[in-house]
């Protein structure tokens, strides 16, 4: 099976995860309004991300460099 793509979605407003899944190459989408209600009745949104077929090989290169700068970082 062929995946044709990756969706990546977190609260509009926690701009680290966000910033995290740009760092990998997913692609800002949209954002979701009032896609959630959570248990106090308040509601959240949602920016969504995608990382296509044809954007995976330079999302897994991004990915597998960042792996080994924390390798190398972690044994200094």
């Amino acid at each position: 099976m062929k995946t044709n793509r990756v969706q990546l979605k977190t609260k509009d407003n926690n701009f680290r995860s966000r910033k995290a899944i740009e760092k990998i190459g997913g692609v800002f989408e949209g954002i979701f309004r009032k896609d959630k209600v959570l248990s106090d009745g308040t509601t959240r949104n949602a920016a969504y991300y995608s990382i296509l077929d044809d954007e995976w090989n330079e999302a897994r290169i991004k990915i597998q460099n960042l792996i080994k700068e924390k390798q190398n970082s972690s044994e200094k």
